[in-house]
């Protein structure tokens, strides 16, 4: 019988065409016979718990205290999840959970205690928290197409290291042959200090958006009001330079931290024909964590009056914000 402990674990499976059925993709360790299963080892992971007709449901259960301790999320989908096969999948490693839909990562949860091999599991139940039960459901099913389960291939060149693959859409195996680029700094919320000091001659320049983004109220951006944050995978946030006085200057990007975001998120500067890399700010944070948003500061740049000037970060797929961003001009 199979079992496995991290990995990337896909199931392709329509939605019973009814309210009131739990479609799960899922793993537990105390529905597991002979696999220790003290209570800092018992965890649940549930890839998808859909409910007809759009509603993803992801959860993280875990013991590791002694008593549950949850994460759970919702992703609606704009589709009819029954009318068509979709994919539901976990990149599950020693530090995160990271959930998809159709090859696309909608949340991300720290890994707690999930460390052991454990069983996949596929069903479905008819439970009043799915929605209204009623006679609909009779003659309907969830209809599974695939489970795929896969494992990390080893860095030959490092093999204490592994390498996180981009998942396909169309059911292929992650990527593994890409790596990060050296010239990033990786930074952490704890290295970074809000600074809210407002400077002589400062100028902020709020963001401007391609691709899908969304508003949110859940932190505050730096006028009080909604921020926009995206998982769309090629969107961009860009901070127009276009009336930026040749100069030297500070550059601050307003940070909203949260359990949930990329780890961070880098910048870029493009003027005179040429892209380099500015700097990085820290977004995630440690689960219940209360951290200030605020003015961060990235590095100190030089523009030449480029009118096609602009800074930009790129979403590589997981949770960023678009906020804005303060120049501060050196003396």
């Amino acid at each position: 019988v199979f079992r496995q402990s991290y990995g990337y674990w896909e199931a392709r499976y329509k939605y019973t065409a009814a309210q009131g059925i739990n479609n799960s993709f899922w793993a537990i360790t105390t529905n597991a016979p002979g696999l220790v299963t003290e209570n800092e080892q018992n965890f649940e992971l549930d890839i998808c718990e859909g409910h007809y007709p759009n509603k993803v449901n992801t959860c993280y259960h875990s013991w590791y205290t002694g008593e549950r301790v949850q994460h759970s999320e919702q992703y609606q989908s704009e589709y009819d999840l029954s009318a068509e096969y979709h994919t539901y999948a976990l990149e599950w490693n020693e530090d995160e959970l990271i959930y998809y839909f159709d090859g696309k990562p909608i949340h991300t949860k720290k890994n707690e205690n999930a460390s052991i091999p454990v069983y996949p599991f596929l069903s479905s139940a008819v439970l009043n928290w799915a929605g209204n039960i009623t006679d609909d459901a009779d003659g309907t099913a969830q209809i599974v197409d695939y489970v795929r389960i896969w494992q990390r291939k080893a860095d030959a060149d490092n093999p204490e290291k592994t390498m996180i693959g981009e998942p396909d859409p169309d059911g292929k195996a992650p990527d593994t042959s890409a790596e990060s680029s050296t010239d990033i700094v990786n930074v952490s919320i704890d290295e970074q200090q809000v600074d809210n000091q407002t400077y002589p001659g400062e100028i902020i320049i709020t963001a401007e958006t391609e691709g899908n983004w969304q508003s949110s109220t859940a932190i505050q951006n730096y006028d009080g009001g909604a921020h926009l944050w995206t998982n769309e995978k090629g969107a961009r946030s860009t901070y127009s330079l276009k009336d930026i006085p040749a100069g030297t200057y500070k550059v601050y990007f307003w940070r909203l931290p949260h359990e949930y975001n990329e780890k961070q998120m880098n910048f870029t500067l493009s003027q005179d024909g040429e892209s380099s890399y500015i700097g990085s700010v820290a977004l995630k944070c440690d689960a219940g964590a209360q951290v200030e948003p605020g003015w961060i500061l990235m590095s100190e740049q030089t523009f030449t009056g480029d009118s096609e000037a602009y800074i930009e970060s790129i979403c590589n797929g997981v949770n960023i914000r678009a906020t804005a961003i303060k120049l501060v001009p050196v003396q």
